[in-house]
């Protein structure tokens, strides 16, 4: 299950979001990896893309 929680400390100026890229992640490295042409990602690749993934998916959810 992919989720993002956002979150606030009241009385403090303080306020964020959790990404959690679980389901989506597995999809985008499955098929990366059935790819027979390219084969799967190398692992500082996958760390790379899965930062960029979340960090997507937080600036889209603040989108208004």
């Amino acid at each position: 299950m992919s989720e993002i929680h956002k979150f606030i400390f009241e009385g403090l100026p303080v306020r964020g979001a959790v990404v959690r890229l679980t389901d989506a992640w597995v999809e985008i490295l499955r098929r990366r990896a059935s790819n027979t042409a390219q084969g799967a990602y190398p692992p500082p690749v996958q760390a790379l893309l899965g930062e960029m993934t979340a960090a997507a998916v937080l600036m889209q959810s603040n989108i208004k």
